[in-house]
């Protein structure tokens, strides 16, 4: 298993939400916030980091706790109230969603995917030219292999 590969099935998963498909959601790519016209939010992961790693078993068994950090970003509505209302309704949804996926959807050597933590919602212009608002997010994941001994 590789980072890329639990980073791309992420995706995969969040768009099994109808609000969200390709075009409105990337791994680092934030081009995809310039067309207004393409959707109301978007979904952002972005490289996450390594927690921990720990030999858990004696053979090579090794537990590595990842995170997966990732952006909910959404289009201003008509006022500060529903744009308020429509980022707390797409947050839980797709909080709600991905804790229904605790693998990933059945990803090899993925183990309890998590939304672990978020940021309080932001408004400004991340590189895509316009206001947004936005909220980050830490979620986390466990995967164990089992490592070959070259001695």
């Amino acid at each position: 298993m590789t980072y890329e590969a639990v980073e791309a099935q992420f995706h995969v998963v969040v768009r099994l939400l109808s609000d969200f498909d390709a075009t409105n959601t990337s791994a680092g790519k934030y081009t995809i916030l310039r067309d207004p016209h393409v959707s109301r939010q978007w979904v952002i992961s972005r490289p996450g980091s390594i927690l921990s790693r720990e030999r858990v078993a004696v053979g090579g068994r090794v537990r590595t706790h990842w995170s997966l950090d990732f952006t909910l970003f959404h289009a201003f509505e008509n006022t500060l109230d529903e744009t308020i209302d429509a980022i707390r309704t797409a947050r839980d949804s797709l909080i709600t969603h991905l804790d229904a996926y605790p693998t990933l959807n059945s990803h090899a050597g993925v183990h309890d995917f998590f939304v672990e933590a978020a940021d309080e919602p932001d408004y400004g212009s991340p590189s895509a030219g316009r206001n947004l608002w936005w909220q980050n997010f830490r979620s986390t994941f466990q995967e164990y292999v089992t490592v070959a001994s070259a001695e």
